[in-house]
Formats: structure tokens, C-alpha cells, sequence
């Protein structure tokens, strides 16, 4: 694992997703308690921006 891999840095879902990508390239092994906050932050990023889309064409009265 890099040095900069830490649990702080895996709540940046790109930063995440490239950091254990990296790892898997290198052959090395995955710990399953970095997969869960990589996880968690992209589901919960991803969640965040669509709420915030639904919300956004809930106002919109050309789309009803």
C-alpha cells in the first residue's frame, strides 16, 4: 500500500477507486477494511449528486 493511503484518503471516491486499482495492479493484495470507506463515499457521493438533480428538475416545470 502507498503512504498515502490512509482512511482520510479513501473518502475522495476517485482518489479511492485509484489507490486500490494501483494496489491490484501491483499485485498486491486488498485490505477489506479499506474497500468498505471507498465504498461507502462513492455510493454516497453518487446519492448526493442525484438527490441533487431530482431536486433540481422537481422545480423545473417544462419537464412535467
Amino acid at each position: 500500500m502507498s503512504p498515502t493511503e490512509t482512511r482520510h484518503g479513501l473518502l475522495v471516491p476517485s482518489l479511492a477507486q485509484h489507490l486500490l486499482v494501483t494496489d491490484l495492479v501491483k499485485g498486491e493484495g486488498l485490505d477489506p477494511g479499506l474497500i468498505v470507506p471507498s465504498a461507502t463515499a462513492t455510493i454516497a457521493t453518487g446519492l448526493a449528486c442525484a438527490l441533487a438533480t431530482v431536486r433540481r428538475y422537481g422545480s423545473e416545470r417544462v419537464l412535467i
